[in-house]
């Protein structure tokens, strides 16, 4: 994978795993200091039920922000292959297509079936998402990363 790819992907999962603390400590400090007001602290002061579901929906938007990235990265490999694409291709199309390409490019460790396998179930999570299907259908973003990390691997 390349660098811009691996230190993008570590940005978001840092930027994940600092918003997740600053609200896990925030719940762990209101839960300790009950009916005290922290008007010096914004954090701490938050309600605990609302940084709980601020922690869910982080893993969430964090999650969706990997799969814009993906996408993203998948189609310029593709425009820089001179693969011709839709205006606004799916992203199954996509992952299938940078995985066929990349393949016929003679790679020293190709795409196996079964990491971009990982990938569809990621795409069809994000589906499922987007069409009002509930929260907590990502995976944490840490495993995401790997996952993602797996296909992009050998990618330039």
């Amino acid at each position: 994978m390349s660098y811009a790819h691996k230190n993008e992907f570590a940005r978001i999962l840092q930027e994940y795993e600092a918003v997740a603390s600053l609200l896990s400590a925030a719940v762990r400090r209101r839960k300790r200091k009950p009916g005290t007001k922290m008007l010096d602290d914004p954090v701490a002061a938050m309600d605990s039920a609302v940084a709980e579901a601020a922690i869910t929906t982080a893993n969430d938007a964090y999650a969706l922000l990997l799969m814009a990235r993906c996408e993203g990265y998948m189609r310029e490999y593709l425009m820089s292959l001179g693969v011709p694409l839709d205006r606004e291709p799916k992203l199954s199309t996509l992952i299938d297509r940078t995985r066929k390409e990349f393949n016929r490019s003679n790679p020293r460790i190709p795409i196996r079936p079964d990491i971009a396998a990982a990938v569809h179930d990621l795409r069809e999570q994000r589906n499922a998402y987007a069409h009002g299907h509930g929260t907590n259908v990502f995976p944490p973003v840490d495993a995401m990363v790997v996952t993602l990390g797996r296909f992009f691997d050998q990618l330039p």
